[in-house]
């Protein structure tokens, strides 16, 4: 009989395509309720993908206060509360989005550094209503740091609860992210973040 070829390889496959990400568009914070300020450390740092600074910080790998050009710095007064908006077209539906992600440059010494994140809910009838679905608890140290940080979104997280009907239809118009309250005179004891996101599941 003629001589075997090789054996067939099997073919192939592409690596999935990497999750989709609404990057937040509009930003407000209680002393730039416009978010029109573009200074350093300002909540307009938030806003969009994360630029080549920032992912040069990351691959860095040190967690420290820096640039104030391309991160936001939470005030030394409280609440120290960001407000971000996404105006993407068609909205994300809360079903759909599986985490809420921030690049954290810089951890601080607050505990927790993040006390919660809050989702702004829209229902097909247009009504909103803010829901926590993180909470931080001594979670400093589990921060990833500098890094992008994955904030998971489930319905079993949301508080106050949703129905099932309205964990399917509703939209996400905003997140509210609240630094920790520790009290500080210095700022490079807060954390430091930039582009705060919707990660598609």
């Amino acid at each position: 009989p003629p001589p075997s070829g090789p054996p067939l390889l099997p073919p192939k496959l592409s690596p999935p395509p990497p999750p989709i990400t609404y990057w937040a568009t509009s930003a407000s914070t209680a002393k730039d309720p416009l978010g029109s300020s573009t200074s350093g450390g300002s909540v307009a740092k938030l806003l969009g993908a994360p630029n080549a600074n920032v992912l040069k910080a990351v691959a860095k790998g040190v967690c420290k206060p820096g640039d104030t050009a391309n991160r936001w710095i939470p005030s030394l007064e409280t609440p120290r509360t960001a407000v971000l908006y996404f105006n993407q077209t068609p909205a994300a539906k809360v079903s759909r989005v599986g985490a809420v992600v921030a690049y954290v440059l810089n951890r601080g010494t607050i505990d927790p550094a993040i006390a919660s994140i809050e989702l702004l809910l829209q229902t097909p009838s247009q009504q909103q209503q803010w829901v926590t679905f993180y909470t931080g608890s001594s979670s400093g140290q589990q921060l990833t740091c500098p890094g992008l940080n994955r904030f998971p979104v489930s319905a079993a997280a949301l508080k106050p609860p949703v129905s099932a009907a309205v964990f399917a239809a509703a939209e996400v118009m905003g997140v509210r992210l609240n630094v920790g309250a520790g009290v500080t005179s210095d700022k490079a004891n807060l954390p430091q973040m930039a582009a705060v996101g919707l990660q598609m599941a």
